[in-house]
């Protein structure tokens, strides 16, 4: 279901919309890009998240990078399961970095900034398919915000229940509907010995044949987050490092909660997006580098 429009977005599916940058006013051109700089960012946002919300980090990144197109790819609760229509996409990627060339004939840098297991369901199947046409390095960074967790029962059902409206009697009954249904499916995944939805999410995000390990790569997480556990954020940090990703770092906030490291210190969270987006960084220690 199409969310609230976000200004200045143009919608092309019910879950993909695009901003483009004004272009000059006929006074001045447009300065050119600097080497560093993205020419597209695209956001892989978590299940069901308010277009308010969203419009902190699609605002963000005008300010970051005034340039850059912003494609906005939204979760929805069947999408984590079923998969989503991420065709539109990949094809509009496709096209920009055949349309913005570099004069070492690669493309301009691209990022790709997913949240939450949502986000990242979107953001893997967008990096499979992209590797399909064009390799594993057709974006310049990738940053993994809120994610990935693992699977489980209890915290499913609580991501799910996102989705649900706001009214207290409805969001009871289908939390425990939600709950339910997360038990079979996790139940029948175990039986039949299938890899769950979240598994998939985490082993696909380390694939190199999909994302190639010498894109930086930025974990960015809170010890304050209920409804991802912290540890197993961490835990793919580090099998990220031994699968020999070489530029890779985490960034762990204290008391945010779920996708709200900005309310902690924003500040903070958009210099190591910077950071990552520009290439700095070390595997060694997971510290920033100025």
């Amino acid at each position: 279901m199409a969310q609230p429009h976000i200004p200045d977005f143009v919608h092309l599916s019910d879950t993909i919309s695009l901003y483009k940058p004004p272009q000059s006013n006929g006074h001045a051109a447009p300065s050119p890009l600097h080497p560093d700089e993205p020419s597209l960012v695209v956001i892989c946002s978590w299940m069901s998240a308010n277009p308010k919300h969203i419009a902190k980090y699609t605002d963000g990144y005008r300010r970051l990078y005034p340039q850059a197109e912003i494609l906005l790819v939204e979760a929805s609760l069947p999408s984590i399961f079923v998969g989503s229509d991420v065709k539109p996409a990949v094809d509009f990627i496709a096209s920009h970095i055949q349309d913005n060339p570099t004069e070492s004939h690669t493309h301009r840098p691209v990022v790709l900034h997913m949240f939450s297991n949502g986000g990242g369901n979107n953001a893997a199947d967008l990096a499979s398919r992209l590797s399909e046409r064009h390799g594993s390095l057709v974006f310049s960074a990738t940053i993994l915000d809120s994610c990935p967790g693992r699977g489980g029962v209890s915290s499913g059902a609580e991501a799910m229940s996102f989705s649900l409206p706001k009214n207290p009697v409805i969001r009871f009954i289908g939390w425990y509907a939600l709950y339910a249904f997360t038990a079979c499916y996790v139940g029948t995944v175990i039986a039949l010995g299938l890899e769950d939805a979240i598994s998939r999410i985490r082993r696909m995000l380390l694939d190199t044949t999909i994302l190639h390990p010498s894109i930086p790569r930025l974990y960015l997480y809170s010890k304050g987050d209920a409804l991802v556990n912290p540890e197993h954020v961490h835990e793919h940090f580090e099998e990220a490092k031994r699968t020999g990703y070489a530029n890779v770092r985490e960034e762990v906030f204290t008391t945010a909660p779920h996708c709200a490291m900005l309310n902690e210190d924003a500040e903070r969270y958009w210099n190591a997006v910077r950071a990552c987006c520009s290439g700095k960084g070390k595997a060694a220690n997971g510290k920033l580098e100025p």
